[in-house]
């Protein structure tokens, strides 16, 4: 007779649902406030250097173009995982949460460093590496392909710069908080 296999486990399913409910709400209250800020900051900081330009190459050699997006990337990620992990770690040790223990909660961010400041520094390099380089090749690929114009508006600009640090901060907040909920 042969044996039926067991059906194969889902691990991310079966730890979302064992997540504390009051973690989750918390991550993703972090994650929406840091969002909005980022959205507002990111938005000032496009207007305060490109608003007088009318006709911007986006891939111009430094500090023109996107290229502010190298050393935005590294220092949003550096700071956002300083802040949040204090944060974070002062309202555990206020006993406002409780810690999490190793299995519990999501899983992301679980290989980091426990010092803030390592941790901050091999997130920045990692997701620096990562999203320049994805956001570049899509850049230079979508204009090589003259889906882009060679020359970008300033509101261009703005929509490039606002949705990239969007799209950041919802992938490094939920990182950062989850893992200083194991601290």
């Amino acid at each position: 007779m042969m044996a039926v296999p067991e059906p194969r486990r889902n691990i991310v399913i079966e730890r979302a649902r064992d997540m504390p409910a009051e973690h989750a709400a918390l991550v993703r209250r972090e994650t929406t406030s840091n969002t909005l800020a980022t959205a507002v900051i990111a938005a000032l900081v496009t207007w305060l250097l490109f608003r007088t330009q009318i006709a911007i190459a986006p891939l111009a050699a430094p500090p023109g173009g996107i290229f502010g997006i190298l050393p935005g990337t590294f220092n949003f990620t550096l700071l956002v995982t300083i802040v949040l992990t204090l944060i974070t770690r002062k309202r555990v040790s206020r006993q406002q949460l409780r810690r999490l223990g190793s299995t519990e909660g999501a899983a992301l961010g679980s290989s980091l460093p426990g010092n803030v400041v390592a941790r901050a520094l091999v997130l920045a390099v990692c997701v620096t590496a990562t999203c320049v380089m994805s956001a570049y090749g899509l850049v230079m690929g979508t204009a090589r392909m003259q889906w882009l114009p060679a020359q970008w508006s300033f509101a261009g600009m703005e929509v490039f710069f606002v949705t990239y640090f969007v799209l950041l901060s919802l992938l490094v907040t939920p990182i950062v908080v989850w893992r200083a909920l194991r601290d």
